[in-house]
């Protein structure tokens, strides 16, 4: 018997506690306090990844993120990548049609201020 918050219970907190809406970023976030990859988040794994949020270090908690990002797991967060996560993040405005212009466009203009600030 497992003793743990399985992914519906987990994505359940990340929405009403924390108002969480994105399915990709709340299934990644999931993911990263689920260590041993069994489906659950046992009570060592909430407790390792909550003192990461509340107490890590800046470094800690980057690494946390670009793991989020970084859907395919190779180490690198691709243009496509980006996008993924930036789509459902970004809010669309009423005159808006095709938001993924916008969102593009937003990931090139990250990519350039990153290169011209050696990253």
């Amino acid at each position: 018997m497992v003793i743990g918050l399985d992914r519906n219970a987990f994505r359940n907190i990340l929405h009403v506690r924390f108002g969480m809406t994105d399915d990709m970023i709340m299934d990644r976030v999931f993911r990263g306090f689920d260590k041993d990859n069994d489906g659950y988040v046992n009570v060592s794994e909430w407790i390792n990844g909550l003192s990461l949020f509340l107490r890590g270090s800046l470094e800690e908690k980057m690494k946390y993120c670009f793991e989020v990002f970084d859907l395919n797991g190779d180490g690198f967060i691709s243009k496509e990548e980006m996008f993924h996560m930036l789509k459902n993040s970004l809010l669309k405005q009423p005159s808006e049609e095709d938001s993924d212009e916008g969102t593009k466009d937003l990931v090139e203009i990250t990519l350039k201020k990153m290169a011209s600030m050696g990253l």
